[in-house]
């Protein structure tokens, strides 16, 4: 016969359900808790979105990041980083979830291309990755045409 332990039936009852790094992480992202980071996104392309992150996080999983907070010029994080070329959703809930958990979550046909630019441009390979597989996965002979145009873009 089994026995249980009492006081890890009450640790868990009292902490109630336990998290994944993943949820703790994504929950972090998008509270703004305890972030010393803003990115103000879609300058050129209509209302500008301002996103908190966290300096350790977006510079912990992107070189380009890296190199822009503690490289030999780094630059100041008390204005916004303005990223004027992308569209705000895409850049929150693809790039900065994916950075924050490795989860590409709502990924579609319709926003792949545009997400594996932005990945691109700031050299985040994972996410990059993540977005040819999809686009391999998902590749027919009636769409190869128009797949090679939008990775040639």
């Amino acid at each position: 016969m089994a026995s249980t332990n009492p006081a890890s039936s009450k640790v868990s009852q009292k902490h109630g359900p336990v998290s994944t790094l993943a949820s703790s992480m994504k929950q972090m992202l998008t509270s703004g808790e305890l972030s010393d980071l803003k990115f103000a996104v879609g300058c050129q392309l209509g209302p500008v979105q301002i996103f908190q992150t966290h300096k350790y996080v977006m510079s912990m999983r992107g070189s380009v990041f890296r190199t822009m907070f503690y490289g030999s010029l780094p630059e100041s994080c008390e204005a916004p980083i303005e990223i004027p070329h992308f569209i705000p959703n895409l850049l929150s809930v693809w790039v900065f979830i994916f950075m924050y958990t490795d989860q590409a979550e709502n990924l579609s046909a319709d926003n792949v291309f545009h997400t594996m630019n932005c990945a691109d441009k700031y050299d985040f390979a994972p996410l990059v990755h993540a977005c040819l597989e999809m686009i391999y996965s998902q590749l027919t002979v009636n769409n190869c045409l128009s797949a090679l145009e939008q990775v040639r873009l």
